[in-house]
């Protein structure tokens, strides 16, 4: 398990960091802390809207990647999703990784 994981994040993170975290040091459980919470955070970044933008209509990313999960034609998407969520503003925001 050792010998993969210093292939996948390099020598220096093995020589330096996993012996220190093996060890039980006094820092390693708020190492593990932020880990956790900057994953947690990524993942709240993804798939919220930014703070500037939330007065506008938006489109969920998860509804958005379950159309292309599905095989959803574009055309279905934007009439079943799009569409309504223009509303009176005639501007929409979508928060995706992807042109769909």
């Amino acid at each position: 398990m050792s010998q993969h994981i210093t292939d996948l994040v390099g020598a220096d993170y093995a020589n330096h960091i996993l012996p220190f975290l093996r060890s039980g040091g006094v820092y390693a459980g708020y190492i593990a802390a932020a880990v956790a919470a900057t994953a947690v955070y990524s993942l709240y970044d993804k798939f919220t809207v930014p703070r500037e933008l939330r007065h506008l209509p938006s489109v969920s990313f998860l509804k958005t990647s379950a159309a292309m999960w599905r095989g959803e034609a574009k055309d279905v998407t934007q009439k079943r999703l799009y569409i309504p969520a223009y509303g009176d503003h005639g501007i929409l925001v979508v928060k995706s990784s992807s042109n769909y």
